[in-house]
């Protein structure tokens, strides 16, 4: 499976105390939206501060595999 460029941002929702994942395909512009449960979204940032480390390491690019961390 080929890795996909994306953005991805993160809205924290105080009132209902969710998280929401937005991730948008930079190639086709396609959006997909996720609500993030508490061990996802600790899953998440872990994956990013392990991510961010390996990229002051390395300057190169890093993955974060999203499949490893969503639940299905």
């Amino acid at each position: 499976m080929a890795a996909m460029q994306a953005k991805m941002w993160i809205t924290p929702d105080s009132e209902f105390g969710l998280v929401s994942l937005m991730i948008e395909d930079t190639e086709t512009g396609a959006v997909v939206g996720h609500v993030l449960g508490p061990k996802e979204f600790d899953a998440l940032q872990q994956a990013t501060r392990e991510a961010a480390d390996r990229a002051e390491s390395t300057d190169d690019h890093v993955q974060i595999n999203l499949a490893e961390i969503l639940d299905h």
